[in-house]
């Protein structure tokens, strides 16, 4: 059990250093460099522990960043989405996008569920003009446990109360205390198998992961925010105000995303649920 966690923290590693680095390519030595493996057991581990190849995995989340990428900036010509992902050519990045989501990218830009979402009544969701305000966040480290799988709120619960409790074991966590979670997929665009979570806690510098929590910063920058307060016998879905925070704030807005995930940062967990959701944004020149 303790070699198992030990190996799925550094594997951590390999797939935080894909996702964060969209456009270029990865070796295997590098991927395995990250993640402390010798280069030659390295592919076999990643696929035993997270059930597909490396290969898969960074075809998956370029394919996954660049659809993304397709709705949320539509002025941005394809060949440039295929190059900012990772993709040497306009007909190389077509081919795989069509193969991994049934359709041609220009197809998926004007036709996919996300495009319907975006149109839709904006408040279906119940949301009425909520505030969002700007800030720029520092750079933080994080203690973090990771699930691959299902958004499920009571499991999601589980993680935040076991990094907790091993940030106070370790007497590490930063000031002021503060927990995060990490949502690096998007639910509309990656099926729910490969949804992926991160449960966090801010900590001192110089913490090191161990067993099943590992360590990761989490980048400074501009964010949009939106405070969000829920009731304690509510079910916490967040989702209707992503929805809404993305739809209707950002599509209409001067920025563009950055490449980070977005986030949640969790004000009060003690009275139902007070957080903030921090959408990482830039400004976009060409739209000023």
């Amino acid at each position: 059990m303790a070699k198992a966690s030990d190996y799925q923290r550094r594997i951590n590693a390999a797939t935080n250093q894909v996702a964060r680095n969209l456009d270029k390519s990865h070796s295997i030595e590098e991927l395995a460099a990250v993640s402390n493996f010798s280069k030659f057991h390295f592919h076999r581990i990643y696929r035993a522990l997270c059930g597909e190849t490396v290969s898969q995995m960074v075809n998956r989340l370029r394919l996954e960043g660049a659809a993304a990428t397709l709705i949320y900036n539509k002025s941005l010509p394809i060949t440039r989405v295929a190059v900012d992902h990772g993709y040497s050519s306009g007909g190389n990045f077509t081919k795989a996008f069509t193969k991994h989501f049934g359709c041609s990218p220009s197809a998926y830009r004007t036709n996919s569920k996300i495009g319907k979402a975006i149109a839709a009544n904006p408040r279906e969701d119940g949301v009425v003009e909520p505030e969002v305000t700007l800030g720029h966040e520092p750079e933080t480290l994080l203690a973090y446990y990771r699930r691959k799988g299902p958004y499920r709120h009571l499991e999601i619960e589980d993680m935040h109360q076991k990094v907790q409790q091993w940030v106070e074991d370790r007497a590490c966590a930063a000031e002021p205390s503060t927990s995060y979670g990490i949502t690096w997929s998007d639910s509309l665009i990656t099926s729910e198998e490969n949804w992926i979570y991160d449960a966090c806690v801010a900590v001192k510098p110089g913490t090191e992961g161990r067993g099943e929590i590992s360590i990761q910063s989490l980048e400074g920058g501009l964010v949009a925010q939106l405070d969000v307060e829920l009731a304690p016998n509510d079910n916490h879905d967040l989702s209707p105000y992503w929805n809404w925070l993305v739809r209707d704030w950002f599509m209409a807005s001067k920025y563009e995303l950055r490449s980070n995930p977005s986030y949640e940062r969790y004000l009060d967990t003690l009275h139902g649920l007070k957080v903030r959701l921090c959408l990482p944004i830039e400004l976009n020149d060409k739209r000023m």
